[in-house]
């Protein structure tokens, strides 16, 4: 492990309890931890005999978090599954979790949300079907960026790594409705149709509180305005992001094209439920293991919330999902497994993975999506998203240049 941590060598898998393993790792050592560790006894993974249930599997999870924490300087983000349904009763694990985190003094994220298609009957015979699972996010904030008085920031993320260009155009300015209904704008108008209003109910010539006139239309589309100290007022021209936060619940989207691939003869629109079996896993080997999570969903961690050439540590690391991620993407990994046998695995796996020589930027990204939207729309003067466009992000991206290349060989032990 040091050896990866040193820079010597790009991955390294090691056999051990990982909470003995993080006990020993330094403070700050790696800037990811993301992983899944065993749920909540739904399997007995192989030879572990794992049984842990209700509180039990709680305070498990409560030390591990305590263990990895510390290690990090940016994230610890584990795949915790949805807990569990007997006798029609939720056992609501996760959220249990999350709230002894939060008592305890744990700087708690908003959680991530894995979108996949359930196992049939999870839910019981009268209720809807498990299609999510928690990720519990838990920031050390010991090396957080403070900027003024300020909450303390992530020292590094790229949150639009996995964006998608915006689907919506922007909209007009900030509203609100009264009790009696009518909607008035942020500078006092109503939307109210009378005399003067436009064919869209919009107001002409209504005064703004500064006494300005407001064109009827959608202002925010042209410019947004701000008034310096000395009374002088800067019109800005409003500009939309290029690229959209792809937000916390992570699917893998579908055309219906590529849907009818993966479901011969399946007609339908755009699918966003991820696709976690029958070989869409990323690689052949992650069937090996017991309960693999789909490559994307690692990938969408590291490119995020990992900067290049940056460390990030999987404590569960069974087929190596994520350490192939993170090679892939020239981000170094770490990766630790009780059994020695789902090491050897994980190291068959990576020896056939490759870095990419070039990662896109995020400008070549929008543009190649860009492309693939005029094709799609014969609009190239101005492309509009296509629902292809708003596909998961199949070439990894990130706003700063790689440094050189690691050493290919894995650390041996």
């Amino acid at each position: 492990m040091q050896k990866v941590i040193d820079g010597k060598v790009p991955y390294a898998f090691v056999a051990g309890d990982s909470l003995a393993k993080l006990r020993e790792m330094p403070e700050g050592s790696v800037d990811l931890v993301f992983g899944s560790p065993p749920y909540e006894d739904a399997r007995l993974y192989g030879e572990l005999g794992f049984a842990l249930a209700g509180e039990k599997w709680v305070e498990w999870m409560v030390q591990f978090f305590q263990a990895a924490v510390p290690v990090t300087r940016g994230l610890v983000a584990l795949v915790v599954g949805h807990g569990k349904t007997k006798g029609f009763k939720w056992s609501s694990t996760p959220s249990k979790l999350e709230a002894d985190l939060d008592r305890m003094g744990f700087h708690l994220r908003a959680p991530g949300v894995f979108g996949r298609v359930g196992i049939f009957g999870s839910g019981g015979p009268d209720y809807f079907r498990h299609d999510i699972e928690w990720i519990v996010t838990v920031q050390n904030t010991k090396f957080a960026q403070r900027i003024g008085s300020g909450g303390p920031r992530l020292p590094w993320s790229n949150n639009v790594a996995c964006g998608h260009v915006p689907v919506y155009g922007p909209g007009g300015e900030a509203s609100y409705r009264t009790t009696s209904g009518r909607r008035v704008d942020q500078w006092g108008g109503s939307s109210t149709p009378n005399k003067g209003a436009d064919r869209n109910g919009s107001r002409n010539g209504s005064r703004r509180k500064d006494g300005d006139r407001q064109e009827s239309g959608r202002p925010s589309h042209r410019t947004s305005a701000q008034r310096r100290k000395d009374g002088h007022r800067d019109d800005k021209e409003y500009r939309p992001p290029a690229l959209a936060n792809p937000g916390n619940v992570a699917e893998e989207m579908y055309t219906a094209e590529e849907v009818r691939e993966l479901l011969s003869g399946l007609e339908g629109s755009l699918v966003s439920k991820g696709a976690v079996g029958g070989g869409h896993m990323g690689h052949k080997l992650a069937h090996d293991n017991e309960a693999p999570f789909p490559l994307w969903l690692a990938e969408r961690y590291v490119l995020s919330f990992c900067p290049p050439n940056g460390i990030v540590l999987d404590p569960f690391c069974g087929s190596g999902t994520t350490i192939h991620a993170a090679h892939e993407n020239k981000r170094r990994g770490i990766g630790i497994d009780l059994r020695a046998g789902q090491v050897q695995l994980a190291k068959r796996r990576l020896a056939g993975v490759t870095p990419r020589m070039f990662v896109e930027s995020d400008d070549e990204y929008l543009r190649r999506l860009e492309a693939k939207a005029a094709e799609a729309k014969g609009e190239a003067d101005h492309p509009k998203p296509s629902k292809k466009a708003r596909s998961r992000r199949g070439v990894a991206g990130d706003p700063v240049r790689h440094p050189g290349e690691l050493a290919a060989a894995s650390d041996p032990e």
